[in-house]
């Protein structure tokens, strides 16, 4: 913490939970050159989300559309599997993006000057919807696969 900020008080002298584009606090190399690192790593991850996501996507839209032209009764059981694994593949799509951001906003860190906080906290904010919407599409996913499972074999 920089001398003379108080506690629950930002760099730049913004107070917690006030907007933080105000502050002119930057960080040192070592600091920028790690959270650069990571908003690369971020972006990595944003970019191979987005293509898991399309191929899955494509793939399971492929061979639904084969099952349900070729496969006959007998492929209901894989049917329900693939319907309950699309959200998955939708929601690696859409995280992708949050990834993506973040890492653009943690390397703004590094490219920017005067803004470094503003830019850390976008970034964490935008990383930690991703982490919200992967847990809550995941749960979803796995109970509406569970329950469309038991349909399929509760119907036959």
């Amino acid at each position: 913490m920089p001398p003379g900020m108080g506690h629950g008080q930002m760099p730049g002298g913004a107070a917690a939970g006030q907007p933080l584009s105000t502050g002119n606090y930057e960080f040192g190399p070592h600091e920028a050159a790690s959270i650069d690192t990571a908003g690369k790593r971020s972006r990595l991850w944003g970019v191979a989300s987005i293509v898991v996501g399309l191929l899955s996507i494509v793939g399971l839209l492929g061979l639904l559309g084969l099952l349900i032209t070729k496969g006959g009764g007998k492929a209901t059981p894989i049917i329900a599997v693939l319907v309950a694994a699309f959200p998955v593949a939708v929601v690696q799509l859409g995280t992708g993006y949050f990834y993506f951001a973040a890492g653009g906003r943690l390397q703004q860190v590094n490219a920017t000057q005067g803004a470094d906080v503003e830019h850390l906290m976008q970034g964490l904010k935008k990383l930690s919807y991703a982490f919200r919407v992967e847990v809550f599409i995941t749960v979803a996913s796995l109970v509406l696969g569970f329950i469309g499972g038991l349909l399929v074999f509760l119907l036959k």
